[in-house]
């Protein structure tokens, strides 16, 4: 009679995890605890183990639980890149409560070393999650599916966050996981149009007239407030402004380094 009662409690509810205290029926919640109990006692007789197994019945459910749920983060992380599944995540059914949770014990020091290295083989990224980067990161994957790219317009918060992206990589500030998940969905990391272009041809164009300036001079001190070279002294000024904030890109930096470009000028 039990085994039928637990056919029906699979049928409706897709698995045979029935709580001990069931508060339909606790003897019947028992009754499938006790099922546990004995197989893993190894008390539970042959055929009536048999019977459950084909039923779907695990003998340590939490174990099982969280086997599956890992493999559904393995599967996350083929298809999107990374394991920062969103909270309401539910292929499988609770995964991305699962993760939350896993990441939240971790932190605290509450997880099995044993599962640890389980997470880790799957690439799962125990950092704190940054809410925001997420939530604009699925703002702009919607926006990709939409339109094809991710050349956002700028004008909003939403195209601020998105120049930003770029001006942090090229700073070198933006961690390598979010450069994959960017990657990911083909972000470009020059914004195509006449603006990028106009930039690097002015770079360009400054760089060839400071190397003309050190040719005649000597070295790369533009004056500033030369009426001449008023341009050159200007753009010099701003890139060392801009080197003091951090904001110089290194591959740029090299460039002028080799120049023997001075970042700081004695007063």
């Amino acid at each position: 009679m039990m085994f039928q009662r637990l056919s029906a409690y699979r049928r409706k509810h897709g698995h045979c995890r029935v709580p001990t205290r069931y508060a339909a029926d606790r003897r019947f919640g028992n009754w499938v605890s006790l099922q546990r109990e004995w197989a893993l006692r190894g008390t539970l007789p042959g055929r009536r183990r048999q019977r459950l197994l084909a039923l779907g019945v695990a003998f340590k459910p939490l174990e099982t639980h969280w086997d599956k749920m890992l493999a559904g983060l393995a599967a996350f992380h083929r298809r999107h890149g990374h394991t920062l599944v969103p909270r309401d995540w539910n292929e499988p059914c609770g995964l991305g409560g699962w993760v939350a949770r896993q990441r939240h014990l971790h932190n605290i020091g509450g997880m099995a070393a044993r599962r640890v290295r389980r997470l880790k083989m799957t690439g799962f990224d125990f950092g704190p999650v940054d809410p925001r980067w997420h939530a604009q990161h699925e703002r702009l994957v919607k926006f990709q599916k939409k339109h094809g790219h991710c050349n956002v317009p700028s004008g909003d918060a939403f195209g601020q966050w998105v120049y930003m992206q770029r001006k942090h990589r090229r700073l070198g500030k933006l961690d390598s996981g979010k450069i994959q998940r960017l990657d990911a969905i083909g972000f470009e990391w020059v914004k195509p149009g006449p603006v990028g272009v106009f930039n690097d041809a002015r770079w360009r164009r400054n760089v060839d007239a400071l190397k003309a300036f050190k040719a005649r001079h000597g070295h790369c001190r533009v004056p500033q407030l030369r009426s001449r070279r008023r341009g050159l002294g200007v753009w010099v000024a701003n890139l060392r402004a801009d080197h003091h904030r951090g904001e110089v890109p290194p591959d740029r930096i090299r460039i002028l380094n080799k120049l023997g470009f001075v970042w700081r000028i004695k007063k």
